[in-house]
């Protein structure tokens, strides 16, 4: 066993008790520096932060810092979520164009997959297998946008981003994530856990568009990463890990392309709003987009090794 399979539980728990203390912190620095929602208020009638997503990068990073993981691949897997990050928190700040945000994620993605997170196979269900050749760094790229679109999406319900990525992060080691690959999954969901003890509904801070740029990324990049036993990518099981987050975004892109809306404007119609309304309650809504999130892992998994 090596020094990192002896010291993993210790870096996660690190990872958590560094999310638990700094979501304490997030209401106020959210205040300080003016990254708030200002058209929603807490208990007390202040703006509610959205530096949730800062926090959580902040956590994640400093704990791969110190396990001393932040090298080659690793370390530009970080360097682009952290463009991802900064993406979405100049839009937090300025509300920026949505197309400057997918052309600079759309940037990063391919810098990402370029540089080792492309996988040259991808596998189908009964094991059919399908060779990239050329394509591999433009569809890995692509799916790692979808991803962190996705999540942009899914954002909108307290608790569930986290959840749902938490939920994601944990089944990438569990479909095969080894060595720092599983330190980094691992160390996210404890992190995304701690968050959700000040995340959870009803919530004292959001995640905010740099929280879900930055998590959407990185989910797409540990996903590959994961998953790709043997430079195969078993495409079904991939999907049904982040099911709900896909099935949201490809939802809302074909509802909008059909002219419901514009393709950037957003909307009530989501997969939350949709729960919220049927259910009549945040946790009544978060518990089932969970419920159906963890069947498709289950089954995403189970795919997986029954192949």
């Amino acid at each position: 066993m090596t020094h990192l399979d002896t010291n993993i539980l210790f870096f996660c728990l690190l990872g958590f008790l560094l999310s638990l203390f700094l979501g304490l912190a997030v209401p106020a620095f959210g205040r300080r520096t003016a990254l708030v929602d200002r058209s929603e208020i807490d208990a007390q009638g202040r703006p509610i932060s959205r530096a949730g997503g800062t926090a959580m990068f902040l956590a994640w990073s400093v704990t791969l810092s110190l396990a001393g993981q932040l090298q080659g691949d690793l370390l530009l897997m970080i360097g682009c979520i952290g463009g991802a990050w900064l993406i979405g928190l100049h839009d937090d700040f300025v509300d920026s164009s949505p197309r400057f945000r997918l052309l600079g994620l759309s940037a990063l993605a391919v810098i990402a997959a370029s540089q080792g997170f492309a996988p040259d196979r991808v596998v189908f269900p009964g094991g059919v297998e399908l060779g990239l050749g050329g394509a591999a760094v433009p569809l890995a790229a692509l799916w790692i946008l979808g991803t962190t679109v996705a999540f942009n999406f899914i954002d909108g319900l307290d608790g569930l981003a986290l959840s749902l990525g938490a939920l994601a992060s944990a089944c990438c080691v569990l479909a095969g994530a080894q060595g720092v690959l599983a330190l980094a999954a691992l160390s996210l969901a404890a992190v995304q856990v701690g968050l959700l003890a000040w995340n959870r509904p009803p919530a004292s801070f959001y995640l905010g568009d740099n929280g879900s740029n930055a998590l959407g990324f990185a989910l797409g990049c540990l996903s590959i990463g994961s998953l790709r036993a043997a430079e195969a990518f078993p495409v079904l099981t991939g999907l049904l890990l982040i099911g709900v987050p896909v099935a949201d975004a490809a939802t809302t892109m074909l509802r909008r392309a059909r002219g419901a809306g514009s393709l950037f404007q957003s909307d009530l119609h989501h997969l939350h709003h949709r729960a919220l309304r049927a259910r009549g309650g945040e946790m009544g809504a978060l518990a089932q987009l969970g419920l159906i999130a963890l069947a498709g892992a289950v089954l995403g998994l189970g795919l997986l090794f029954i192949d």
